[in-house]
């Protein structure tokens, strides 16, 4: 996702059931974005939703305090295509 808020990659896939989570545990999900052909110069971010099943609704991201931060996250800046 650009500054502006336009989109050039998505992937959705399902994760571990949280159910299956222990407190404090990392749990790790690779995941393989496919990026748009045009990508625009300067920095994208990475924007990290997570939802429940099966209603689809939004889970809220939260601190290591357990405090609710957002529906959404913004990672680090990835690379560009040459690795730079």
């Amino acid at each position: 996702m650009d500054a502006d808020g336009n989109t050039y990659g998505q992937a959705d896939m399902a994760s571990l059931s949280g159910w299956l989570w222990r407190a404090g545990e990392t749990v790790i999900n690779p995941v393989e974005i496919p990026l748009s052909e045009s990508l625009p110069d300067g920095g994208l971010r990475i924007q990290l939703l997570m939802y429940t099943l099966p209603d689809m609704r939004n889970a809220n991201a939260i601190d290591e305090a357990g405090g609710i931060q957002a529906p959404w996250l913004f990672l680090a800046e990835p690379r560009s295509r040459q690795g730079t």
